[in-house]
């Protein structure tokens, strides 16, 4: 058996961390922030995709502002009220001659607790 004591390892100074860590940090930051902004792909909003989408509307009308014509807004509104009126018709129509219902996996019922 040895005497040996066991080695206890002197703290580092906090300079002596500050001076090692700080020039890594950012050094590390730096090269994050050069990927970042360089790389085309890193996320951020490209030009075109802020840009309005154009819709049927605007395509339709030849006014270079891209304003909409009320009575084009109109009329799509309606078209559109016609579509969803013959859907809820046939909706409709299903519910009146019924619907018939197969349960095909149910899960235990719990009963509520009485309270006391």
């Amino acid at each position: 058996m040895s005497n040996a004591k066991p080695t206890v390892s002197e703290p580092v100074p906090t300079k002596q961390r500050r001076a090692v860590y700080a020039p890594l940090a950012i050094t590390v930051v730096g090269a994050c922030a050069a990927v970042f902004l360089l790389n085309p792909a890193s996320g951020l909003i490209a030009a075109a995709n802020a840009q309005p989408v154009p819709t049927r509307t605007t395509i339709e009308t030849d006014d270079p502002s891209g304003r909409v014509s009320a009575a084009e807004q109109r009329k799509e509104i309606i078209a559109q009220l016609r579509s969803l009126n013959s859907r809820m018709e046939k909706i409709e129509s299903m519910m009146s001659r019924g619907l018939s219902v197969k349960v095909t996996d149910m899960p235990p019922m719990r009963l509520p607790k009485e309270a006391k």
